[in-house]
């Protein structure tokens, strides 16, 4: 296409042949551009060819013609946001201390290279294969987080006929609807169409004891890297995007969220693939400016462990209860938790195994307190799923710690040691099973009657029908009874043989 301009008659050119013509008012502005309409077409200009007595340099971005102010006060505002953690991958590598490594199934690829932090997942069906990164800290208040990627490379398998890839920065808050979202690029194929790259913000949040989510602004993006940006002023999320190499973010679209804090980890960087194939991108920066950040504990779980447990010196207790993991447990039929009430759970442990609950009644509803995974975890049923909250760390075998679990009817809390591990809303609406209380073990209609069942030494057990723990506090040696308490079993008194 050739556009000219002789005088005040324009001309339009289209593969050699004139299509148009027309002559322009005197007082017109000759300004030229580039046009079309995001929403509805794509557009791709090469080989641009200008003669005439056109400007030699581009002016500032901030006094193009075209340029906006839409996010000129996120950038005003950055002043404000006093505490920072800024990471460069490519200088400082992935110190485990300093970042929680989250993935769903194997295979997939974590790598430190010269430019930056190679994560790269492999497809093997048409379900998700997620691979994250979250550094280790809180953050409340105001925020502003950048993460600046190269090389993004979607690798669809040549057999492959529906496929997603994609690189994404997130954030999720700690509120009562579980608000949550991220800003993506993706790959997209799909039968019978055209390849493609876009960006999208997408928003999730709880309602009615569902999660739902939403994307928009979606925008075509040829690029291979860039610099993804969420910020947060008031109760309002800003999602960005500027091109590699460039400070200048484009805003892709904003949405409504809520002024709760960002959920322990609740920031990271991300590639994942639905489909065959894989997903690869170098993470090259990761920077967080907010009104505080509350970094969590940098030891290795053994380290923290250790330095909690010189609280619990003392006179240890000289007998416990032993569980072996496959039919031991103790019900306790007095307590039939039905959620009119806060609720405390806590017990001296020694685990020997992943896989158990130390006390609960979950079975599709209620609550527990244990390791049900890989970690220590508090969760309960929010109508929909189990809420958990979980250490962020771990649990190191045949180490003795104080568990204590938390549930206000709204809230969930989990404590080890006596140190706050994490605290998150229900995000729905409790239900109860309608079983007693387990020691042990969660119970189960199965023919065995448990479930998760506890492998290791449990040497006492209290339940409160009150929130003992909102801060991090000292265990006591020995829990005692007051007027809070529902039940307490002692079990060092060494009476009785098994449970």
């Amino acid at each position: 296409m050739k556009v000219s301009l002789s005088g005040n008659a324009l001309f339009l050119n289209l593969n050699g042949q004139d299509v148009y013509e027309r002559i322009l008012a005197p007082a017109n502005q000759r300004t030229f551009g580039l046009f079309h309409y995001a929403d509805q077409t794509e557009s791709r200009i090469r080989n641009v060819i200008w003669r005439g007595n056109w400007p030699r340099t581009l002016p500032p971005v901030s006094e193009q013609e075209l340029a906006g102010d839409f996010t000129d006060f996120l950038d005003d505002d950055l002043v404000n946001l006093t505490a920072v953690r800024a990471h460069d991958f490519s200088l400082d590598g992935l110190p485990s201390q300093a970042f929680t490594v989250f993935h769903d199934r194997e295979p997939f690829v974590m790598v430190e290279e010269a430019d930056g932090l190679r994560m790269d997942r492999e497809g093997v069906d048409a379900s998700y294969r997620r691979l994250a990164l979250a550094p280790r800290c809180i953050v409340r208040g105001d925020f502003d987080v950048t993460a600046s990627f190269v090389k993004f490379n979607a690798a669809p398998a040549r057999e492959s006929k529906d496929t997603t890839c994609s690189v994404l920065l997130s954030a999720s808050l700690s509120d009562r609807e579980q608000t949550g979202g991220f800003v993506v690029l993706r790959f997209l194929r799909r039968p019978g169409k055209t390849d493609k790259h876009v960006l999208r913000a997408t928003v999730a949040r709880r309602e009615s004891n569902e999660l739902r989510t939403s994307g928009f602004g979606e925008i075509p993006y040829d690029g291979e890297g860039g610099t993804l940006r969420l910020a947060r002023r008031g109760k309002q999320m800003y999602y960005l995007i500027a091109e590699e190499g460039s400070s200048w973010f484009r805003l892709i679209g904003e949405e409504t969220w809520s002024d709760a804090d960002v959920t322990t980890e609740g920031i990271r960087i991300q590639t994942q693939i639905a489909g065959l194939g894989s997903s690869t991108v170098v993470w090259t920066q990761l920077n967080i400016r907010a009104a505080e950040i509350v970094d969590l504990p940098s030891e290795e779980p053994r380290q923290i462990i250790d330095s909690l447990q010189q609280q619990l010196t003392g006179d240890l207790p000289k007998h416990a209860l032993e569980f072996d993991g496959a039919t031991n447990y103790v019900t306790v039929p007095s307590i039939v938790y039905d959620g009119s009430h806060p609720i405390t759970l806590e017990s001296y442990v020694t685990h020997d195994r992943f896989g158990s609950v130390v006390i609960g009644d979950t079975q599709q509803s209620g609550l527990a307190l244990g390791v049900p995974s890989t970690r220590y975890n508090m969760h309960a049923w929010n109508g929909n799923d189990y809420t958990p909250a979980t250490a962020f760390f771990p649990p190191v075998p045949d180490q003795r710690v104080h568990l204590a679990g938390t549930f206000d009817g709204d809230t969930l809390a989990l404590f080890v040691n006596g140190k706050l591990m994490k605290s998150l809303p229900l995000g729905g609406q409790f239900a109860s099973s309608g079983f007693p209380l387990t020691i042990g073990a969660s119970p189960s209609p199965n023919a065995a009657g448990i479930d998760y069942p506890f492998a290791g030494i449990i040497d006492g057990i209290r339940v409160s029908k009150t929130v003992r723990y909102t801060k991090d506090f000292e265990p006591p040696l020995r829990m005692e009874s007051d007027n809070d308490t529902l039940a307490l079993y002692d079990f060092s008194a060494g009476l009785g043989g098994s449970a």
